[in-house]
């Protein structure tokens, strides 16, 4: 992890409950966009990004097998 990424996070995440409040304030306004936008960014580098799952299956439709290989 680069140095000051674990103190950006930090910072952030201070900023949860009143990111969470304003998110509902602007939830019942008429142009909730800018501000949406505002506390879902604070929040995900904050607290992370939801997780995704991913489904793939193999040609056979067996499972799929990735080999990685790290090159120096």
């Amino acid at each position: 992890m680069p140095k000051g990424v674990g103190i950006v996070r930090e910072l952030a995440q201070t900023y949860t409950e009143e990111a969470m409040a304003k998110l509902a304030e602007w939830m019942r306004s008429k142009n909730p966009k800018a501000s949406v936008a505002a506390c879902t960014a604070l929040l995900d580098r904050g607290w992370g990004k939801p997780a995704q799952s991913l489904e793939v299956a193999g040609k056979d439709g067996g499972p799929l097998v990735v080999n990685l290989v790290k090159y120096a």
